[in-house]
C-alpha cells in the first residue's frame, strides 16, 4: 500500500477507506463529447482457486464469509455500493484468480500455463440476483455491454507501471481496448452522514514539491474521477507526496480540490481548483488536517 494511503488509515480509521491487496475499487469510463463518462463502478477480489475451475459455491461462500469476519471488506462492499447507486451506474463485484502465489510480480508468466480468453472469473451485478461464472473472452464481452462499448483492439496503449499490482490488472490490460479509461480508487473520506471525498493519491519526487503538478497524461483519468464525484455528490481531492518513505505528520505534500478538468487538450494546468495548497503539512496550521476535519466536523454539526 502507498505510504500515504498507510498514514491516512492510521490517521482517520474511521473515516478512510481504501482498497487493500486483492480487493480494490475500479471505475470504467468512456470517451463522449470531449469528456470521460461513468459507465460502470467494480469492486475487484483476488482469490487463490483454479483459474480453469471455479466452483461458484465455493466462491459465494467465501465472500459471504468475508464479509461477515472482516470488517475491511464489509466497510469498502458497503461504501462502495453506496456510490455505485448514488452516481446511477452498474455496480459489479468480479472475482478474479490472484496466482500470487505462483506467479506474484510476474504475470506475464501465467500466460504459458493459463490462456487469458480460458480463464474464469466470477461476476455479480450486485442490481441482479444472479451470478455468473465467465471465461476470459465472456468476462471481456461481458465488461463491454455494460460499458457500451464494441472495440476490437486489444492491449492498452498507457505505459506500463513498474509492477501490475495483481493479475486482474495484468489480464485487462492485455485483452481489453486501449480506448476503456480505467483506473483503481486510491480511497474515500466519510463523514458521518455518509458522503464523501473521492481521494487520488500520486507519487512523485520528479519533479519535487512545489513544483509537482498533474500529468497531462492522466488527463482522462481526471475526467473520469471528477464525472464521478459530481454523480455521487463527492468531493474530489488529488494529494501528492514525494514517497520518501513512512508518511507522519509533519510529511509535506501537494493538495488540489478538484471542481472541474479543461477541455483544452494541450494545457497542462488543465484542472480547476477551488483550493490549491503547495506545500502543506499533513498536520499542523494551514494543514491536510485542517481542511479534512472542516469537512468532517461541518457534518456532525
Amino acid at each position: 500500500m502507498d505510504e500515504l494511503a498507510q498514514y491516512l488509515s492510521r490517521k482517520y480509521p474511521q473515516n478512510f477507506i481504501c482498497g487493500y491487496q486483492d480487493y480494490n475499487m475500479l471505475l470504467w469510463g468512456m470517451n463522449k463529447d470531449d469528456r470521460v463518462e461513468t459507465r460502470c463502478f467494480t469492486l475487484n477480489i483476488g482469490l487463490e482457486y483454479n483459474p480453469r475451475k471455479l466452483n461458484k459455491n465455493d466462491v459465494i461462500n467465501i465472500l459471504n464469509k468475508k464479509y461477515r469476519d472482516d470488517p475491511l471488506f464489509k466497510q469498502i462492499f458497503i461504501y462502495a455500493k453506496k456510490m455505485a447507486r448514488n452516481s446511477d451506474v452498474p455496480f459489479i463485484a468480479i472475482v478474479y484468480p490472484s496466482l500470487r502465489k505462483k506467479y506474484n510480480d510476474n504475470w506475464e508468466a501465467s500466460i504459458l500455463e493459463y490462456d487469458p480468453d480460458r480463464v474464469e472469473f466470477y461476476c455479480k451485478n450486485i442490481a441482479e440476483d444472479e451470478s455468473h461464472v465467465l471465461s476470459g473472452l465472456e468476462m471481456k464481452n461481458y465488461l463491454y455491454r455494460i460499458i457500451e462499448c464494441d472495440f476490437e483492439d486489444e492491449g492498452t496503449s498507457k505505459p506500463k507501471n513498474k509492477k501490475l499490482a495483481d493479475y486482474f490488472q495484468f489480464w485487462s490490460r492485455a485483452k481489453l481496448s486501449s480506448k476503456i479509461t480505467k483506473l483503481d480508487i486510491d480511497g474515500f473520506f466519510v463523514d458521518k452522514l455518509g458522503n464523501g471525498i473521492l481521494i487520488e493519491i500520486k507519487r512523485s519526487s520528479k519533479p519535487k514539491i512545489p513544483f509537482w503538478r498533474p500529468y497531462i497524461n492522466d488527463k482522462s483519468d481526471y475526467m473520469l474521477q471528477n464525472d464521478f464525484a459530481k454523480r455521487t455528490g463527492a468531493y474530489f481531492w488529488t494529494l501528492h507526496h514525494e514517497g520518501n518513505g513512512e508518511c507522519t505528520g509533519d510529511t509535506l505534500i501537494s493538495f488540489f480540490s478538484i471542481i472541474g478538468v479543461g477541455t483544452d487538450s494541450k494545457s497542462e494546468k488543465f484542472l480547476i481548483c477551488d483550493d490549491e495548497a503547495v506545500p502543506i503539512p499533513l498536520e499542523g496550521i494551514n494543514s491536510f488536517n485542517t481542511r479534512i476535519n472542516k469537512v468532517l466536523d461541518a457534518s456532525a454539526d
